[in-house]
């Protein structure tokens, strides 16, 4: 009797799972597979060109930013909402009617719209203005702000950010040029997911008609203990930019420069604070300015990592105020803005008690430049930088090899 009642049991229980499957093939697929259907078309109309972009990234993250898509009822993100955009395109011109057209094409033709353009003009007096506005017309996503006299790239590139709107900040110099039209979507897909502070991505450098590619420097990383999946985290984050091979190829070293990384905005905005609260004279930071601001920007952020995309043409220019020059105006730029660095630098260093001999490799990379300021403007030299160089020198934690080092550039 007990048998029977079990053997009726699971005959139920059988029969009830046959009418489950048979109602959730009837009635409950369909509708789950319209559901299917309107993301995909939502992916679809948003995200046209979402497989090709499939091939930038690694199979795990793509799959990360399918679900990401999905989970996003709101599509709208895509698109510029309430006036704050995802991300702020940040270019400084002076005199730049050569390029500036290259320049916002490469960016304009990227399949990510959620962005805006902040162009700061410095004062130029050739038809840049014009031929940006000619674009501001099809598209109010450009903003043009103009000085009244013309203040230097430093000062230039505080105000794209204090008149930018967006989350992340992404500079674009005016001679240069984006590579990959899904770089901005490949980009947002690793800022959405993971939330890093700063991504670098790759640099093709153009001189002379002959390019050279720079990659992330992953084999430099390696003997970071916090290295794991290609992110690097504090405190190894804030000293990372001072590993300068003894080769000096910038190939084997993370780039220092400002224009082939996205940054969270408030990172840059800490980095800003800093420096105006150190240093009064920041109109003369016209010369390796990126390079503090990004020592900076790496100390105030929490991660870091690089990512395998062809992302950026840097225009290497014959007449950059970087260059060895005998123009007295430009030479005069240099020397303060080497000195501004310098100060800058080595207050920093002090105040978050950073290992001295990180400064050491920094003036000895350098040390041409110096030594070219050294024999050019010598009464500059000993009015501002023998200062600094006193100070290192009586540094109770300046190594004896680092003060032999003073000793010697300043006699």
């Amino acid at each position: 009797m007990l048998d029977n009642k079990i053997i009726y049991f699971f005959v139920i229980v059988f029969k009830l799972s046959i009418f489950v499957r048979l109602l959730n093939y009837k009635v409950f697929k369909p509708i789950y597979a319209d559901i299917i259907i309107e993301f995909d078309a939502k992916l679809k109309y948003h995200f046209p060109n979402l497989l090709k972009v499939k091939q930038y990234m690694k199979i795990s993250h793509f799959n990360k930013y399918i679900k990401y898509c999905k989970r996003k009822k709101n599509f709208n993100r895509i698109k510029i909402k309430n006036n704050f955009p995802f991300l702020s395109i940040c270019i400084c011109i002076y005199n730049s009617e050569k390029y500036i057209e290259n320049a916002i094409l490469s960016i304009l033709n990227q399949s990510f719209q959620n962005f805006e353009i902040v162009i700061i003009d410095d004062f130029s007096n050739d038809d840049s203005i014009n031929i940006i506005k000619k674009y501001q017309k099809k598209d109010d996503r450009l903003r043009i702000i103009k000085h009244s006299k013309n203040l230097g790239i430093y000062k230039s590139r505080v105000d794209s950010i204090n008149n930018s709107r967006g989350e992340y900040i992404l500079f674009v110099d005016a001679d240069d040029m984006l590579l990959n039209e899904y770089l901005f979507e490949i980009l947002f897909s690793y800022s959405s997911i993971y939330h890093y502070d700063i991504i670098e991505f790759l640099v093709l450098y153009q001189s002379d008609g002959k390019n050279r590619l720079v990659y992330p420097p992953t084999h430099i990383l390696t003997h970071i203990h916090n290295y794991s999946e290609n992110v690097i985290y504090q405190p190894e984050l804030s000293e990372i930019l001072f590993y300068i091979p003894q080769t000096r190829n910038y190939s084997s070293a993370i780039c220092r420069t400002l224009w082939n990384k996205l940054y969270k905005k408030e990172i840059i905005l800490n980095s800003i604070k800093y420096i105006e609260k150190n240093f009064d004279s920041n109109s003369y930071l016209n010369y390796a300015e990126d390079t503090i601001l990004n020592i900076l920007n790496f100390h105030f952020a929490k991660n870091y990592t690089n990512i395998n995309i062809h992302g950026y043409m840097y225009n290497v220019r014959s007449d950059s105020i970087s260059r060895f020059t005998n123009d007295i105006n430009k030479r005069s730029v240099l020397n303060s803005g080497i000195y501004c660095y310098l100060k800058l630098l080595y207050k920093y260093i002090k105040e978050f008690d950073i290992d001295r001999n990180l400064l050491y490799l920094e003036l000895e990379l350098f040390n041409k430049q110096i030594l070219f300021l050294k024999m050019n403007d010598p009464e500059f030299f000993e009015n501002n930088m023998s200062k600094i160089f006193k100070e290192i020198f009586n540094d109770d934690k300046a190594s004896l090899f680092f003060k032999n080092y003073i000793k010697n550039i300043t006699k």
